[in-house]
């Protein structure tokens, strides 16, 4: 199978209505920077996205792009492999850690109850996984350096989405409330205490050279990961109100989430779903620009932009935008600096004598 007709067969089931479609449909409207993704089954029906312009070039260039020698690396299969372990994790009690497990701690600090240590550390290693993973998925499906290859994802709307999604659900939900004073970073003090182990799992994945070569993609898209999630802030109720409709809105399509997972199906692809929409519109994205239409071609959000130089400020102080808003301003440019480098893990305390 080729490369394109792996990445068609992909997006073919994601159509118009389907339970993932809807539930990141639903999730966009609410968050900061979440962009409206209408379905597109096919390469070519992500062709006809309005930011793209009418040339019917650009489709066969894409095609061109993505039609490898059968012998080479193949780095659209590639992350949509890394994309499906974010779905679906290690095992039955993994399958749905990211979404559901987020809302259940939201929950629980909202109503002033204690959020179960045990929920609360399986969370916070799915969350360090997946960041490690979206790195990797970032190198493989782009170039140049670190900030250049997060400009390139989030030059098109499905990566919006991914780092939309990623802040929001799997960051701001389940922990911005768990830390008012976050002026270090959600995320950051999470990847220090688990970066070691969850790395072991990813290299069982992709092999230790792969994780190195995104370890500065990580570093760049942690400190972008943390922007967004304190970006949303005020949007917690709005998310949270969002979020706690879609399991009964879905209950149907969910109710056979234990025998999808059983079979090793996914039971709701999210990461999937908006990974083989990047893969697709970054190859329609350099078609066009091959074919000279670079400068009607929109850039990325300069405020998303922003965030990947500047370090995570305090909840107290921070610009987030509100339920009826858009997101925060840009702050004033300034010379960028070198990718953060990922933090090193925590020392393991030697046992007692």
């Amino acid at each position: 199978m080729s490369p394109i007709t792996a990445l068609d067969a992909q997006l073919g089931e994601f159509v118009a209505g389907s339970a993932t479609v809807n539930v990141v449909d639903a999730v966009m409207g609410a968050v900061a920077w979440g962009p409206r993704l209408s379905a597109a089954p096919s390469l070519e029906a992500l062709a006809g996205s309005p930011w793209l312009p009418g040339d019917p070039a650009v489709l066969a260039r894409a095609r061109e792009r993505v039609v490898a020698d059968p012998g080479a690396a193949d780095p659209v299969s590639e992350a949509i492999q890394v994309a499906r372990a974010l779905d679906i994790g290690d095992d039955l009690v993994q399958i749905r850690t990211g979404f559901h497990t987020a809302l259940d701690l939201y929950r629980a600090v909202r109503e002033g109850r204690s959020p179960l240590a045990e929920l609360r550390a399986r969370q916070e290693a799915d969350a360090v996984f997946k960041l490690l993973g979206l790195g990797t998925i970032v190198g493989r499906l782009s170039e140049g350096s670190a900030n250049d290859r997060l400009r390139s994802v989030l030059s098109v709307p499905s990566g919006v989405a991914l780092v939309a999604w990623f802040g929001a659900v799997e960051v701001a939900l389940p922990f911005l409330l768990l830390t008012p004073q976050a002026a270090e970073g959600v995320l950051r003090p999470m990847v220090e205490a688990r970066r070691a182990e969850e790395e072991l799992r990813l290299v069982r994945l992709v092999g230790r050279a792969e994780v190195g070569r995104a370890a500065p993609v990580v570093g760049s898209l942690l400190q972008l990961a943390d922007g967004v999630a304190v970006s949303n802030a005020r949007r917690l109720d709005l998310l949270g109100r969002v979020a706690g409709r879609l399991p009964v809105a879905l209950a149907s399509s969910l109710s056979v989430v234990r025998d999808a997972a059983a079979l090793g199906a996914d039971a709701l692809p999210v990461y999937r779903y908006l990974v083989a929409r990047l893969a697709g519109e970054l190859c329609l994205r350099r078609a066009a620009e091959e074919l000279g239409h670079g400068a009607s071609l929109p850039g990325p959000p300069p405020d998303l932009v922003a965030l990947i130089r500047e370090p995570t400020r305090s909840l107290l102080g921070v610009l987030g935008a509100d339920n009826d808003g858009g997101p925060p301003p840009a702050p004033k440019p300034e010379p960028e600096p070198a990718p953060p480098p990922l933090p090193t893990p925590r020392p393991e305390p030697a046992p007692p004598p």
